[in-house]
């Protein structure tokens, strides 16, 4: 597998998104001015081929709320960028948050973040993040 990166959206990464949002049945009504807008900034996970998708975050609290979007053809390639950049997050937001959370109505999306530690608290699913102190 390539060698993933973590870069400010360019762009062309903002079109890339916005491609991203038109093919995906569950967010295809969003629109693509509260990603650019999003207080904690928009990032693109990429490799030597271009885009794989992107992330939004927030801050609620303790909270780090994620927001990411994919292009569904990409599905495989996503899956592993998604496992890489949770350890990226993970390492950047120990000690400053308890909990990394996500929410999807995507019964697929639901189901890997599950596979991947996941837990269902209200309507998001929450992966408690390690404190090292």
């Amino acid at each position: 597998m390539n060698e993933l990166k973590l870069r400010p959206s360019t762009d062309k990464d903002i079109k890339h998104l916005a491609e991203c949002l038109r093919r995906d049945p569950w967010h295809r009504k969003e629109k693509l001015e509260d990603w650019v807008n999003v207080t904690g900034g928009l990032s693109t996970v990429y490799d030597h081929e271009g885009a794989i998708f992107h992330l939004a975050f927030t801050e609620e609290g303790r909270t780090l709320r994620l927001h990411a979007q994919f292009d569904p053809r990409q599905k495989f390639k996503t899956a592993h960028g998604i496992v890489v950049a949770l350890g990226w997050i993970g390492l950047t937001a120990q000690g400053k948050f308890d909990k990394l959370a996500i929410w999807s109505e995507s019964p697929d999306m639901v189901e890997f973040m599950r596979r991947l530690g996941f837990e269902r608290e209200g309507e998001d699913f929450v992966l408690p993040l390690q404190r090292t102190n």
